[in-house]
């Protein structure tokens, strides 16, 4: 690892939510040393019943938590998405 490469674990990362093998949903997250920021949520809009931002919202709080990071920074919360299987 060269000093310009960022420590391990930090950098950009998608978690998609999937309902039967079906995806449903993306998070884009950038791991920074002390906070996870939440750049945007896209998901199927066929599932907007299962209020899926409040869902993916709750579970990087929860990385947050899990990490003892002070904050959470949000940025774009409600996208809905129609190339998520449309």
């Amino acid at each position: 690892m060269s000093k310009e490469d960022p420590p391990s674990g930090y950098g950009s990362k998608h978690v998609h939510y999937r309902l039967n093998g079906e995806l449903i949903g993306v998070s884009v997250l950038d791991f920074l040393p002390q906070t996870v920021n939440a750049v945007y949520f896209f998901w199927n809009t066929k599932y907007a019943y299962l209020n899926l931002g409040i869902f993916s919202a709750l579970q990087e709080i929860l990385m947050v938590k899990q990490r003892s990071f002070p904050l959470i920074l949000v940025q774009n919360r409600a996208c809905p998405h129609r190339l998520l299987g449309h």
